[in-house]
């Protein structure tokens, strides 16, 4: 992924059910998001195929959630279910980013060329992988943003995620936005944690990322997103929220 987009990206994470990822295509989300990870939110490969394949139009990428997962394993995953990407919400360090790479890439197939139309890109490198970032509620310091970064130098894509203790993440909090203005540089990044319709528009003001990945902030119970709360979200992108300024 080299160039910003014309308009934000919004990935829907955690769906469990066919008709919240349809309803996510149809609204305009680049990313719907499966978490294979220990959540209230997990799926099996089985039933991500299952809601892949039912549905009838599907623009947005397939992204696996995963944490602590080996390369091997994710890519068994990756093929099962159909996916176009990854996303590493471990404490995976560089040289496992790396390996999660070299592993999807050597498994590369139609499924993934498919993937790489999706996503508007002419990159060999798809499934795109990845990189949460953990950031603690009140920000968090240059430095170790930055060796975080680092560390995910082998991601395609970064994502700013509330780190709270006990949890992988669908933590519902939102972090201090702007401490990570900076420390991204050029890497382009999502953000996440407690984004909904009442906050997106000035999440991406304050941070400058490319776009949100959104969960809780939709839902009406884990795994269930909420209609109302869905459009609400994507209309607020499109008028720029109160500012009225498109992005």
């Amino acid at each position: 992924m080299h160039h910003a987009p014309p308009a934000p990206l919004v990935k829907v994470c955690g769906l469990t059910r066919e008709e919240d990822a349809a309803l996510a295509c149809e609204l305009g989300a680049w990313g719907i998001g499966f978490v294979f990870a220990p959540s209230p939110r997990q799926v099996t490969a089985e039933r991500v195929r299952r809601i892949l394949d039912g549905l009838r139009s599907r623009p947005a990428l397939a992204v696996g959630v995963f944490a602590e997962e080996s390369a091997e394993a994710i890519a068994q995953v990756v093929e099962e279910a159909g996916l176009d990407a990854v996303q590493l919400h471990g404490g995976e360090r560089g040289p496992r980013v790396a390996e999660v790479r070299q592993v999807l890439s050597a498994a590369r197939g139609q499924g993934i060329q498919e993937g790489r139309a999706r996503a508007g890109e002419e990159s060999p490198w798809l499934p795109l992988v990845i990189k949460v970032i953990s950031v603690p509620p009140g920000g968090a310091e240059d430095a170790e943003l930055r060796l975080q970064i680092a560390d995910a130098a082998d991601a395609d894509l970064l994502i700013f995620d509330t780190h709270v203790k006990g949890l992988a993440g669908g933590s519902g909090v939102p972090f201090a936005w702007p401490s990570v203005r900076e420390s991204a540089g050029e890497r382009p990044f999502l953000v996440a944690g407690g984004i909904g319709p009442h906050n997106a528009c000035a999440a991406l003001h304050a941070c400058g990322a490319w776009g949100i990945d959104v969960g809780s902030g939709v839902e009406s119970s884990p795994g269930k997103k909420d209609e109302r709360s869905l459009r609400a979200l994507f209309a607020q992108l499109t008028t720029g929220g109160e500012k009225g300024t498109r992005f």
